[in-house]
């Protein structure tokens, strides 16, 4: 087997899990080889010694061994403004008052979604079949078992519109935890542009957030209310450093600008 065969039947193996293959590979044992993907002829894998590998993935801390991909994979090449709404998986007021302020019908915008639940659903319900979406799966490029799962007729849309459904995950096991993280990590390395809507600490949200910022990509937030509850992280990330968000213009002028905070 050549070097891309070899972390193929790995990720197959251990499920792309980066710690198992990494420790494989160091301890010099050979995969076991016999492993057949489940998934279809339609799914195009990257594996880290391809020369087509993605640019933006490259340069990261842990970059993913293999990548699982269906549809149109030039939406990862660099130039393609990609980016994510970040918001609470059950929707409310703070939600509702802001989700105008969100342009999902920009066609120079990727919009990436990680789920079918609160904002993400309803970006994507808006943007699909107008704009092309980046969906990112957790447990497999198939997404049988997502927990929340994208209905079918909205994957297909996505296709059908030239957009990219991504996994870390090669087949469909049962979800856990790790994945969520890796899923979430995943979309922090994709995304160009970040935007949290209403974030709390310690969430799927909040790591994305941190990857994003580790990876050096633009993170812009909602300013909220001085008295809104204490876990939510909108103003202290603000405070640190991260653009303010208050209309779709803000982040069209910034990407007319070259994605340049300082417009030069």
């Amino acid at each position: 087997m050549n070097s891309r065969e070899i972390l193929i039947q790995l990720a197959l193996q251990f499920n792309n899990n980066w710690n198992d293959i990494y420790h494989y590979i160091q301890n010099g044992k050979e995969p076991k080889g016999d492993l057949v993907p489940t998934y279809g002829d339609d799914v195009r894998v990257f594996t880290l010694v391809d020369e087509d590998y993605p640019e933006s993935f490259k340069s990261v801390a842990h970059p993913f061994f293999t990548l699982f991909c269906r549809g149109n994979t030039d939406l990862l090449k660099d130039g393609v403004n990609r980016v994510t709404y970040l918001g609470p998986r059950d929707t409310n007021d703070v939600i509702d008052s802001y989700i105008g302020c969100v342009d999902v019908w920009d066609k120079n915008i990727c919009l990436v979604v990680s789920s079918s639940c609160g904002l993400n659903r309803k970006l994507l319900e808006s943007a699909v079949g107008h704009q092309k979406v980046i969906l990112v799966l957790a447990n497999g490029i198939n997404g049988d078992g997502e927990r929340d799962a994208v209905p079918q007729e909205l994957v297909d849309k996505i296709l059908d519109n030239e957009g990219l459904i991504i996994s870390a995950i090669p087949t469909t096991s049962a979800l856990t935890k790790e994945m969520i993280d890796e899923r979430n990590r995943l979309v922090g390395i994709i995304s160009t542009v970040v935007v949290g809507v209403y974030v709390r600490r310690d969430t799927g949200s909040a790591s994305i957030i941190q990857t994003a910022i580790a990876n050096n990509k633009d993170v812009f937030m909602f300013p909220l209310s001085l008295d809104i509850r204490d876990d939510v992280i909108n103003n202290l990330c603000i405070k640190e450093g991260a653009s303010i968000y208050t209309a779709a213009r803000d982040l069209r002028e910034f990407l007319k600008k070259g994605g340049d905070k300082d417009g030069e």
